[in-house]
């Protein structure tokens, strides 16, 4: 998507470039370290545009109902690792409301004092505000993310 919309895109998160790397992580002593915790919480692309580089992390969510708004929820403590190790991040959040793709800067983010928050829709911004290279380009994809959606149920 974001390639399609005149973006560079690079693999970043150790899932992708530190596959070797993942069992060890898990297998020694250093697993609790401030380091380990980095790395494993590192967002999942570097986006190169608009004379911006940018790391990105993206999470799909199916639409909730919270007290009659259309939201989503979000652990505290993966978020909060964004906030420690990557605040400069994006979070891109691919959901089958509205948009479909939301954005909102990680260091933006207010967490609530449960393990998880309610967000609405309205704290995020439509994909395009934050990569205005995609706008026009997204509406392709919406049924693709709403038959993803339905995986998820």
């Amino acid at each position: 998507m974001f390639e399609l919309s005149g973006y560079t895109v690079y693999l970043f998160g150790y899932e992708s470039s530190m596959s070797a790397l993942k069992k060890e992580l898990t297998n020694h002593d250093f697993a609790n370290t401030p380091l380990v915790h980095r790395i494993r919480s590192m967002p999942d692309f570097l986006v190169s545009g608009d004379g911006k580089l940018q790391t990105v992390e993206v999470k799909f969510r199916s639409k909730l109902d919270n007290k009659g708004q259309p939201s989503v929820l979000l652990s505290n403590w993966e978020v909060s690792r964004y906030m420690d190790f990557w605040p400069e991040s994006i979070l891109v959040l691919i959901s089958n409301h509205d948009h479909r793709f939301y954005a909102k800067h990680v260091r933006d983010f207010v967490l609530g004092s449960y393990e998880q928050k309610w967000f609405q829709y309205t704290d995020f911004y439509p994909l395009p505000d934050i990569f205005p290279k995609t706008a026009g380009e997204l509406d392709s994809f919406h049924r693709g993310v709403d038959k993803l959606v339905g995986m998820w149920k």
